[in-house]
């Protein structure tokens, strides 16, 4: 493959580089270059939902992940971004959670990806509960039947993780950095709402991410079942 780059800002990527399943992904986010301080973010899959930043969201070109040259900056108050209720973020058959993180502080719980209203049982999400990285869905809002705080494993501040949580049929995988963590099974679907996608809290806006965040990429295939190398950045665009 060619590794050179081409462009500037946004439009960086990686020449030769491409996404076989491209075609799957139905959300690309943070995954562009965005200026320091600025408070625009973009769907960058073919799905261009529109996302919006709340409380004090924004760029950062302090601290990013290899590949790119800024990142999320999420205060741990009130900071999120967000994308209304779709048919993408009903996880099918398949499907994949993806996202790279770098914690400020690790105290306290707090949503990294949320498909609920607030701090109840709706849908699924992926948070910290101040001590590990869990996964959790239910299929009626009653329990977390599906998954009941799933590890994906331990962290620390100053390091920027690959986090990935994947569907495949009835299996259920959770990778940090590409090595698995959990996995187990549910023939259960999980919960449909109408509550909005957040990124860096849950839908109120609360149990906020205190860090960086970067290339959130949801796709409605089964990306890995077993150990793998995290992709470079920034994720492929065709």
């Amino acid at each position: 493959s060619q590794l050179s780059l081409t462009g500037a800002g946004a439009g960086v990527q990686i020449l030769g580089i491409t996404d076989p399943n491209w075609a799957s992904v139905v959300l690309l986010a943070l995954n562009e270059n965005g200026p320091d301080a600025g408070t625009t973010f973009d769907d960058t899959s073919n799905s261009n939902h529109t996302l919006t930043a709340t409380g004090n969201a924004q760029w950062d070109t302090a601290q990013a992940p290899t590949g790119l040259s800024s990142s999320g900056l999420f205060d741990g108050t009130g900071d999120s971004i967000s994308a209304p209720d779709h048919a993408n973020f009903e996880p099918g058959t398949n499907y994949t959670w993806e996202i790279w993180a770098r914690w400020n502080a690790t105290a306290g719980e707090h949503s990294l990806i949320d498909k609920r209203s607030g701090a109840v049982l709706e849908s699924y999400l992926i948070e910290h509960n101040g001590t590990s990285l869990l996964f959790y869905a239910t299929s009626d809002g009653a329990t977390w039947n599906i998954a009941n705080g799933q590890s994906i494993g331990t962290i620390g501040t100053g390091a920027w993780y690959h986090i990935e949580v994947v569907k495949s049929g009835d299996n259920w995988y959770t990778f940090l950095d590409g090595v698995q963590q959990a996995t187990w099974t549910s023939t259960l679907s999980v919960q449909n709402t109408t509550v909005r996608l957040t990124i860096g809290a849950n839908g109120a806006n609360t149990q906020s991410f205190d860090g960086w965040l970067a290339s959130v990429r949801l796709t409605t295939v089964a990306r890995h079942i077993a150990n793998f190398t995290p992709p470079p950045l920034p994720l492929p665009t065709s």
